[in-house]
């Protein structure tokens, strides 16, 4: 893909030869400084999600560091703070992830990124699963609270939940289906079922105290 829009690139360069009207020399500055800044900022991104994929540790204390500079109250942390709050969660923890200092981030940049983190995460198809590692939870959890924290952190304790309510029914099914495979005898399977129905539910159940300790760490 990325030899393919060289060779288009390649093209334009030769075309812009033939060009003699100084208007159009605006428009293509615009465009072409509009395609620096998604590259720009598209590097730290793809950087973060190569990450996430091969299952490498994340630089998680940016998320603290940024949170708690977008957190300090002065009108611009306030307005972009309100600004990445409006995207998708998953987007949102991936913008704070890919950059030291997103207070500081150049305009155009921090345009893009806002315009388009949702739908760069869309395609780049990454489950959000990946903001519930215990990386992520426990940077999270260490940030100092603030007042205008509350909505990300119930956003993200409405995550959890959600998540939590969608892995309990699938980690049963998937043990007893198991179980139920196994080539023993039927007496014997039934003590496995039994046995990892309740493990099972055991893992989930802690799994859930755990989100709501975490929970009550923030709220109290």
């Amino acid at each position: 893909m990325a030899q393919v829009i060289c060779s288009k690139l390649d093209q334009i360069e030769k075309d812009i030869f033939s060009l003699c009207e100084l208007g159009s020399f605006e428009d293509l500055h615009d465009r072409l400084s509009s395609i620096l800044t998604q590259i720009s900022t598209r590097k730290n991104l793809d950087e973060v999600v190569q990450l996430v994929r091969s299952g490498s540790p994340l630089q998680v204390r940016r998320i603290t560091f940024n949170i708690k500079k977008l957190c300090d109250g002065t009108d611009e942390s306030n307005y972009r703070w309100q600004k990445l709050q409006a995207l998708n969660l998953d987007a949102l923890i991936l913008c704070m992830v890919s950059f030291k200092r997103i207070t500081f981030l150049p305009t155009e940049q921090f345009t893009w990124l806002v315009n388009n983190a949702n739908r760069y995460l869309e395609a780049q198809a990454l489950s959000s699963s990946w903001i519930r590692c215990d990386q992520v939870k426990k940077a999270i959890a260490k940030t100092p609270r603030r007042a205008n924290m509350v909505p990300f952190l119930e956003a993200y304790y409405k995550f959890e939940i959600h998540q939590w309510d969608e892995d309990v029914p699938s980690a049963l099914r998937s043990r007893k289906r198991n179980c139920t495979e196994s080539p023993e005898p039927l007496s014997s399977k039934r003590v496995h079922v039994e046995g990892n129905f309740f493990y099972a539910a055991f893992d989930c159940a802690f799994d859930y105290a755990f989100d709501y300790a975490f929970y009550y760490a923030f709220y109290g």
